[in-house]
């Protein structure tokens, strides 16, 4: 099932902590992947190792945030 797209989301410190400990090219392609799976549910297929691992991890929290966001629309309705 696609999951829908979020319009915006909170980013966490805990994230931005757990980035800050890899090399700055690197923290640009975390920064790329928690943006696209915010947007789409999909982990990039070409992300893998200790980076997949971390958004698998920051994964959950977004997918918590995408199901308040459609509780919200849903008392709005």
């Amino acid at each position: 099932m696609a999951k829908k797209p979020l319009e915006s989301f909170l980013f966490k410190m805990k994230w931005h902590e757990a980035i800050q400990e890899l090399p700055e090219y690197e923290r640009l392609e975390m920064y790329a992947a928690i943006c696209e799976y915010a947007k789409t549910g999909v982990i990039p297929a070409d992300l893998k190792g200790p980076h997949r691992i971390v958004l698998l991890l920051i994964s959950e929290d977004i997918d918590m945030m995408r199901e308040d966001d459609a509780e919200m629309e849903t008392v709005q309705e």
